[in-house]
């Protein structure tokens, strides 16, 4: 996988919170003209704002596309991301100000869904924009 588009409402705003909040590092941040860009949307320019950022391997893209969200946004597409420690996650979220969403917690039982799990637990937070982002605590792939 090359990385994860993620449309936003505020670039800067969701730079902080990807890297304060979720331990992601900036790798580049460009503007393109719209024009440029075959398939791309810009709802508030011409100008396309983006920021690249990655943690452990995974690449995110970061488009500004305005107050206005595409409306195939509403598939619910989220990030996973793991941790060692959810309890120790959740701390560092709530220390920059993210709450995990409310009845989010699961527990996941060994050979559970999915069928190769080593077991876990998880939970989900919202980005600015109200993007779901499950973060989960397990020994094998979930």
């Amino acid at each position: 996988m090359s990385h994860v588009c993620i449309a936003v409402s505020e670039l800067d705003r969701s730079l902080r919170f990807y890297h304060d909040a979720l331990g992601f590092r900036f790798v580049d941040a460009y503007d393109v003209s719209a024009r440029n860009l075959p398939g791309v949307r810009s709802f508030s320019s011409d100008e396309v704002r983006m920021a690249l950022l990655e943690r452990e391997g995974v690449r995110v893209e970061l488009r500004e596309v305005g107050a206005r969200r595409d409306a195939s946004s509403a598939a619910v597409p989220h990030l996973c991301m793991r941790v060692e420690d959810l309890e120790e996650a959740v701390a560092q979220l709530r220390a920059v100000g993210v709450e995990p969403l409310k009845d989010s917690r699961v527990d996941v039982e060994p050979g559970g869904f999915p069928q190769r799990s080593a077991g876990g637990r998880a939970l989900l937070v919202a980005d600015p924009d109200g993007g779901t982002i499950e973060i989960v605590e397990t020994a094998g792939d979930l």
